[in-house]
């Protein structure tokens, strides 16, 4: 109800804004400039000016909400804007009525497998959606709008749904859009327009604002899910990749896509990780390192973990260990080998005596940054009694490298208890020496990928001959892994490499029956046949 000039300046500013935000697709908080002054009354209605655009679903902005007064907009007060915003356009074309439902996990699963009773020709798919780095936001504005971004981005994927299409919350920052008639194509061009909105929700104050990204995950169903449960499975798998590729990706699952697969195979094994932690299902092997130069019985072993499925089969590492390291679950699986090795170790205490035998226990990286696990570690060696200069503990050149302090304060503890610590997997990390004059280590074990080709490749020569150099320097063995063939083990003699490990020199056995056999050392010689309960193709050192 302006009249007069006023009301045609007023006019003039808002058009103005309404340009502006058209351009910038932004809301604008300003202060005592012409524009303002432009939109003020002759009273003094205020100095300070909100404008937030008013956008569809197609991103166009339609319309702007302009607020004029004399205090400054707080955060909480833009956001609160920015929300209205957002539900005005869809309550002026009148699609409250046929917004979608949104509902939580449970219910989704059972809407999916109604759709699939009812008709299974029919392509449907499920987006997986997470916001990435909301703890960021957490930390920097608070949790209150932690959730407002949460509600703004489920405001987001809601517009996007059609009236048979389903909105669900699946976790605190995970949103399901389940796509009732779509295939891949299509389910990507949706991810990727709702990927493009949130890059414009606003967070922050002006000079603090940070962008929204999110990873997006999607199944078509029933291509890679022929239930609602397997169909989030398999999308969440396919965010947790998308994750992995770094922030704004979107990964479609396929079962060609090995790392996919990966994931997804890790997915289905840690409930029989756990309940084999739980159940004790696990039994160690020793695998016998023998010298060199050396034809008699070993006297270094590693030690070695296996899991008991529920049908009583041995699982191969590779399928249980992926999942616990991907899962964060190592440092249990790490806590039961220790108990369990020191405990079997220290009942044939005797005979490691008499043998002058050395076992080594691997230690995984996310134990190894564990701040509760080293102190558990000298607390069970100590307790066990056993002679530490009878234990050495493994850990890889990768994790040393990614945690080095905590690398360096492993070593030097373990070693003051006595104990002695391996470089394991060297060359296959970072694969510079310059690293290991921070870790005083006293083994340093060469991977297999120069090992195996030793015999014809000169490269693989120099690079061992340079690694036993380094090693003699710092004072440190040699153990070269993956030796299968007898004259791959007499070149390593040659080049001067101090221990030996692979097939060729003995397969893993189980750990009770390597400790039965030292009462009677000849048995271990190495021309005699390990008896073996089960064997796999898998990779060495696990």
């Amino acid at each position: 109800q302006l009249t007069g000039q006023y009301a045609k300046t007023t006019m003039m500013a808002a058009g103005k804004l309404l340009s502006n935000a058209r351009d910038t697709q932004r809301a604008v908080v300003s202060q005592s400039d012409s524009l303002l002054q432009a939109m003020a009354s002759s009273a003094g209605v205020g100095d300070h000016i909100l404008c937030s655009p008013i956008a569809d679903a197609h991103a166009t902005v339609k319309g702007v909400l302009i607020v004029v007064r004399s205090a400054q907009f707080s955060r909480d007060e833009v956001r609160v804007a920015r929300s209205l915003c957002v539900k005005l356009d869809s309550i002026a074309a009148g699609r409250r009525d046929a917004a979608p439902a949104r509902i939580g996990r449970a219910a989704l699963i059972e809407r999916i497998d109604r759709d699939l009773q009812r008709d299974r020709r029919r392509q449907r798919a499920l987006l997986f959606m997470n916001i990435d780095r909301l703890h960021v936001v957490n930390d920097r504005f608070g949790h209150a709008e932690g959730d407002a971004v949460i509600a703004a981005v489920t405001d987001i994927v809601a517009a996007v749904a059609g009236p048979r299409d389903v909105v669900a919350s699946l976790s605190g920052d995970c949103i399901g859009l389940y796509l009732d008639q779509a295939d891949d194509g299509k389910a990507q061009r949706v991810a990727a327009y709702i990927l493009e909105k949130t890059a414009r929700l606003p967070v922050g104050g002006r000079h603090d604002a940070i962008s929204l990204t999110a990873s997006f995950g999607i199944a078509v169903i029933p291509e890679h899910a022929a239930t609602g449960s397997q169909a989030i499975s398999v999308a969440e798998v396919a965010t947790r990749s998308a994750k992995s590729r770094g922030t704004g990706q979107i990964v479609v699952f396929r079962d060609l896509d090995a790392s996919i697969v990966q994931r997804h195979s890790d997915l289905s094994e840690i409930g029989n990780l756990q309940s084999a932690l739980i159940d004790d299902r696990f039994v160690l092997y020793a695998q016998p390192i023998a010298g060199s130069k050396d034809v008699g019985a070993p006297r270094k072993y590693e030690v070695l973990t296996r899991m008991i499925d529920l049908d009583g089969t041995l699982v191969p590492p590779n399928r249980f260990l992926s999942a616990a390291e991907r899962y964060n679950m190592m440092p249990s699986v790490d806590r039961w080998v220790v108990t369990q090795a020191l405990r079997q170790l220290a009942e044939a205490e005797n005979p490691l005596e008499i043998n002058l035998t050395r076992f080594s226990i691997n230690i995984s990286g996310q134990s190894l940054t564990d701040p509760e696990f080293l102190p558990f570690l000298r607390r069970s060696v100590l307790a066990s009694g056993l002679s530490p200069d009878a234990l050495s503990f493994e850990i890889t050149e990768s994790s040393a490298v990614r945690s080095i302090e905590s690398a360096v304060t492993f070593i030097q503890q373990m070693r003051e208890l006595g104990c002695s610590v391996a470089l394991d997997d060297f060359g296959t990390g970072y694969c510079s020496f310059s690293y290991l004059q921070d870790l005083p280590v006293d083994f340093i074990k060469i991977d297999g990928m120069f090992v195996r080709g030793l015999l014809d490749n000169t490269l693989s020569q120099a690079i061992v001959a340079g690694v036993i150099g380094v090693a003699r320097v710092m004072g440190a063995a040699t153990i070269a892994e993956y030796v299968e063939q007898d004259g791959v083990r007499e070149h390593l003699a040659s080049l001067g490499v101090d221990f030996v490990q692979g097939f060729g020199i003995g397969r893993p056995q189980p750990l009770s029956e390597v400790l039965e056999s030292m009462d009677a050392p000849a048995a271990l010689g190495l021309t005699d046949t390990y008896r073996i309960t089960q064997t796999f193709d898998v990779a060495e050192g696990h």
